[in-house]
């Protein structure tokens, strides 16, 4: 069987456009072009296909980014496609062939270079057919002349049976795992742009020592974390304990104060009870003293203004006991009643001594209530009397001498 290559040149320049001799199936299997997902900016396409009951293998070598339509639209594409009726197992020469066609002649010819984009230069394929005609030969010429006998491989069915299409890079795509590939799968993408094995090895590597450091860091974060969790835990419950020994501690504070407080106001009631009853009691000396003072005003103004008439001696004669005795001062009954008081005001002030002085311990404070109290005051003013009285009675003693000593 005769070794054959046809071209096919399609793309939108305005609206979808073919060149080149087809049959209706291979008008299908072109349009297909037109739906792909374009990914990279250039790539080949290699796939074994059943045609029209004839085994064949299709070269698509598509410009898939920064096409412009004719009128300037985005979003078109430029591809040329060899048909050949055998495999040609030389993928990366096949490559090299399309890619040259691309840029040596069909720019300029049916595209122009805007730099940053390439646009169609004409609106149909058609307008070009004499001279897509002779790259069709020129390729074909190619091919044939430069290629040897074991380039040329014949189709079989595990290479017709088809699968996913794996992509791979142009510098690793050799015969060999070319034609692996395509007995695997069907069909290979094949481009410059692609990641080679050594590159791929290399991000493999990478993504393996990557993964290795994020488990390192991730084993690392968790035990920081867990460490973390572990001593706000500890603090959260050393928290809740001083929490619990705090209000403990408060509450028996305040029991303590309550009871202090309680022993306080008893104490302070007993106080202010023993307080009034000095109070009452002074009140009651206090009482005594003025009947004291004004008995004392009433019988001194009596014995000065009626001398006591001394007393009738015996009636009965004792030789010589009269002479030899020693005479004594005839007594009033002031100094008898000033004798009275004063022992009277002794005693008083004796009882009230000793009652005072009985209290022990607590005779500071009862002292300060007292004080506080007025009492202290009240005791002062009685003293003062009582020293008033005391001169008032050496006043009426002196006068009474006096008019003695005077009778």
């Amino acid at each position: 069987m005769a070794f054959t290559v046809k071209l096919f040149v399609h793309g939108v320049p305005a609206g979808k456009k073919h060149w080149g001799k087809s049959c209706k199936e291979d008008q299908l299997y072109l349009d297909q072009f037109y739906q792909d997902n374009k990914d990279i900016q250039e790539y080949m396409k290699v796939e074994c296909r059943n045609i029209a009951g004839s085994p064949s293998v299709f070269y698509t070598f598509i410009i898939g980014k920064n096409i412009n339509a004719c009128d300037g639209r985005q979003g078109s594409y430029f591809a040329l496609t060899l048909k050949m009726n055998t495999y040609y197992r030389d993928i990366q020469n096949i490559y090299a062939i399309l890619k040259a066609a691309y840029h040596k002649y069909c720019m300029g010819l049916l595209l122009t270079d805007c730099h940053n984009f390439v646009q169609f230069a004409i609106p149909d394929f058609q307008n070009k057919n004499e001279e897509l005609l002779a790259l069709e030969k020129s390729i074909s010429d190619y091919i044939s002349n430069f290629s040897h006998d074991s380039d040329i491989k014949p189709l079989d069915k595990q290479m017709l049976a088809g699968g996913e299409t794996k992509s791979i890079c142009l510098s690793d795509c050799d015969a060999e795992s070319a034609l692996q590939l395509i007995r695997a799968n069907g069909s290979i993408l094949v481009s410059e742009f692609y990641a080679s094995f050594r590159e791929q090895k290399r991000k493999q590597l990478h993504a393996e020592e990557l993964k290795l450091i994020q488990t390192r860091h991730d084993a690392e974060i968790n035990k920081i974390e867990s460490s973390t969790q572990q001593t706000l835990n500890d603090l959260k419950r050393q928290f809740e304990s001083e929490k619990s020994n705090s209000a403990k501690r408060e509450k028996e504070q305040l029991n303590a104060l309550n009871q202090r407080l309680a022993e306080a106001e008893e104490k302070l009631g007993k106080a202010q009870k023993m307080c009034n009853d000095y109070k009452s009691e002074i009140d009651n000396y206090k009482q005594k003293f003025h009947k004291a003072s004004e008995l004392l005003h009433t019988t001194g103004s009596d014995a000065v203004s009626t001398p006591i008439s001394p007393p009738t001696p015996p009636t009965t004669d004792y030789p010589d006991w009269q002479s030899n005795q020693p005479k004594k001062k005839p007594k009033t009954w002031g100094e008898a009643i000033h004798l009275l008081l004063s022992i009277f005001i002794v005693g008083a002030l004796c009882i009230l001594y000793f009652t005072v002085h009985g209290v022990g311990t607590n005779i500071d404070k009862i002292r300060e209530d007292i004080h506080t109290q007025g009492i202290a005051t009240q005791v002062e003013e009685q003293q003062s009397e009582i020293g008033k009285l005391n001169t008032l009675l050496k006043l009426q003693k002196k006068q009474r001498n006096a008019k003695k000593s005077r009778k």
